[in-house]
């Protein structure tokens, strides 16, 4: 995770971006926001990093992505397994995601992830 801190704690109410953010709960709020990207941090480490620990793929990833997830040889598996030297990630982008249903008729990585992004809420970009 990349400053968390600043991301559960510095926004605050986002008064200053507009008038119709007010309220909010900071003494509760930045410990909700902390558990919630641990959770998210974990999932997405389970998605890169088992393949580094085991040599294959995470098996809800494998049952879901079926036939279309690459398969690693023997020993690609042995290569992978314990190759962790150091994995970070950044990115600087935002997007607001909503679930819906998957989409099972036009496959694709960008539609595995059975949510809606958008980069603007109510007609007003992020």
């Amino acid at each position: 995770m990349n400053e968390p801190l600043t991301f559960a704690t510095d926004t605050g109410t986002l008064e200053w971006v507009s008038s119709e953010c007010i309220g909010g709960v900071s003494s509760t709020e930045p410990y909700i926001v902390g558990h919630n990207m641990l959770l998210a941090h974990a999932a997405a480490v389970q998605r890169f990093m088992e393949p580094l620990k085991s040599g294959r793929y995470p098996v809800e990833m494998a049952s879901y992505v079926q036939e279309r997830l690459p398969q690693f040889y023997e020993e690609q598996s042995l290569m992978l397994k314990g190759s962790l030297d150091f994995i970070g990630i950044d990115y600087y982008t935002s997007t607001y995601a909503s679930d819906i249903p998957c989409n099972t008729e036009n496959l694709s990585y960008s539609t595995d992830y059975c949510v809606n992004l958008t980069s603007e809420r109510n007609g007003i970009p992020i």
